[in-house]
């Protein structure tokens, strides 16, 4: 009996529960430590899943293993998110009685460009900008160029390029300096660099820009059934975003809930492919509606 328990400890020892799903979240994600730091990542990705699974079996949204498993939901806001002050530069939206469409989706129409990926540079910033006005110019133009994030990383003295920034700040930026480059001529490299902008050619440009009433998801809703793709800044500091997989938060029993579609700059690997269900007038559900913008005089060059 001695020896039974015996190699039932050791086997408890070396197998522990999430250890294998640990080694596959290594390998999806390429994730290296030293043989200390290992240790530690293990106990927080078992902790993490352990949350998600707890949260799965009773939330209407799903958690998932991304690449955020292995870190504290304070180590996430340290390395990912960057608080700022929100000052407002545009004008402000003037409400129009457009009769809003059932449904808008700007990817059907060819308005969005594929997912991209930050890295550890707190560029969000820089991302939602690009892909307001990367919107606006082919609504304009019917032509789709991905633009240069790190362009806006690398140039924009106003903003703080990997430390954050800010939308209205980054498009008064690009009306103010003959707009930007392709992401092919001034590629990302996620890392604050001397700016590059005298090397390559600016391929589309905005006028400047206008902020959406702060607040009012249905002024959000005409912006984005009239303007396109619109720039927004959420709070995205809670447990669920770091490890949301798919789903809505508040989903009524008929399932009509309506949602924003809402792109994310964490690649394909966070959420669903990359993109987030935001339920739709549920009080400004993690301040969606807060800081809007969107870009006026968009064409290509």
């Amino acid at each position: 009996m001695k020896v039974l328990i015996l190699i039932l400890v050791i086997v408890f020892a070396t197998c522990t529960p999430y250890q294998p799903m640990f080694e596959l979240f290594k390998q999806k994600y390429n994730k290296q430590y030293t043989a200390e730091e290992e240790a530690y990542r293990y106990r927080v990705f078992s902790q993490n899943v352990k949350k998600m699974e707890e949260h799965n079996k009773k939330g209407t949204f799903q958690l998932g293993i991304n690449q955020f498993a292995d870190l504290t939901n304070s180590e996430y806001q340290s390395k990912y998110l960057h608080p700022i002050e929100i000052t407002r530069t545009g004008s402000t939206m003037k409400m129009s009685n457009v009769e809003l469409p059932t449904t808008v989706d700007w990817r059907k129409e060819g308005a969005v460009t594929p997912i991209k990926n930050q890295g550890q540079c707190g560029s969000c910033w820089a991302f939602s900008t690009v892909g307001a006005i990367e919107g606006c110019v082919e609504i304009a133009s019917k032509k789709l160029t991905s633009l240069s994030e790190q362009e806006l990383v690398d140039c924009d003295s106003t903003d703080d390029g990997c430390n954050g920034g800010l939308m209205g700040n980054a498009m008064d930026w690009v009306a103010q300096n003959g707009g930007l480059c392709s992401e092919s001529a001034y590629p990302y490299v996620a890392y604050d660099q001397s700016c590059k902008k005298s090397k390559c050619n600016s391929v589309s440009t905005i006028t400047g820009h206008v902020e959406v009433t702060e607040g009012s998801e249905t002024a959000l809703a005409t912006a984005t059934a009239d303007k396109g793709p619109i720039s927004v800044g959420i709070d995205a500091s809670n447990f669920s975003f770091q490890m949301y997989s798919s789903g809505l938060s508040v989903i009524p029993v008929d399932g009509s809930t309506p949602y924003w579609i809402v792109k994310n700059s964490w690649g394909t690997g966070w959420g669903i492919q990359g993109y987030i269900w935001m339920s739709k007038d549920r009080n400004n559900q993690c301040g969606i509606a807060t800081y809007a913008n969107y870009g006026t005089g968009c064409k290509s060059l």
